[in-house]
Formats: structure tokens, C-alpha cells, sequence
């Protein structure tokens, strides 16, 4: 049986499967950026290692780019972080209404079913005392 909540439901599915999307999207960009951290992380430890070996070399300019690297990638990853917790109390509050939607949805259903259920005892009710009436005239007029 359908309920006059159904659209409203349907909408608020699609709500929470977009901020599921949306929630999938956001943990690859912070994997990304994982990754990113890591292999700079080693890239860093690969170039010192190498600016070691040559005392002429000088240092100072890549490391100054890939400190400046390193503050972009997690200041990316603190965004995504943010951004993910949002997300997430986004994703629970439209559960919640979804839910709540969905009980109404329920309860209306159960209503109306108590109405037909009802509706049709009064209606054997009634067949079952037009019976007895019928029987009652038949043994008066006998």
C-alpha cells in the first residue's frame, strides 16, 4: 500500500545515496592524498641521501619546494578531513530523516489497514445481524 510519504522517501534515498557518492569521492581524494604524502615523504628522504653524497650540491632549493609540497599536500588533507566529517554528519542527519520518513510511511499504512480491517468487521457485523434479524422474524411469523 502506498502512503503519501513515498515521493518524499524516494527523494531523501536518492539525498542519501548522493552523500554516500559524495562520501566515497572524498575518502579516494584523501587516499590520494595519503599517497601523496608518503611518496613525497620518500622522495625527500631519496634526495637528501643524494645531496649527501655531493657536499657541492646545493640544498636549499628543493628543499624549500618540497617543504612547500609537504604543507600543500596536508593542508589538502586536512580540507578532505573536513570535508569528510561534514559529509558524514550530512549522510547521518539524512538517514535519520529518511527513517523517520520511512516509520511515518509505516504507521500510516498500519492505520489504514486497521481502518479496512475495521471497516470489514463492521461489514460482517452487520451481514451477521440482518441474519439473526431474519431468523428472529422467520420463528415470530411461524
Amino acid at each position: 500500500m502506498k502512503s503519501p510519504l513515498d515521493p518524499a522517501i524516494r527523494l531523501q534515498r536518492r539525498t542519501v545515496d548522493d552523500v554516500r557518492v559524495a562520501i566515497r569521492a572524498e575518502l579516494e581524494r584523501l587516499s590520494d592524498a595519503e599517497t601523496a604524502h608518503q611518496a613525497l615523504g620518500q622522495r625527500m628522504l631519496r634526495e637528501r641521501a643524494l645531496a649527501a653524497q655531493d657536499m657541492f650540491l646545493p640544498g636549499t632549493a628543493w628543499q624549500e619546494k618540497l617543504h612547500r609540497d609537504r604543507a600543500h599536500i596536508e593542508a589538502q588533507r586536512r580540507e578532505s578531513e573536513a570535508q569528510l566529517a561534514a559529509l558524514r554528519e550530512r549522510a547521518a542527519e539524512a538517514f535519520g530523516q529518511m527513517r523517520a520518513m520511512e516509520n511515518a510511511a509505516d504507521r500510516f499504512r498500519e492505520e489504514a489497514e486497521r481502518e479496512i480491517e475495521s471497516a470489514e468487521q463492521s461489514q460482517l457485523d452487520d451481514i451477521s445481524a440482518a441474519r439473526m434479524m431474519r431468523t428472529l422474524r422467520k420463528r415470530r411469523a411461524a
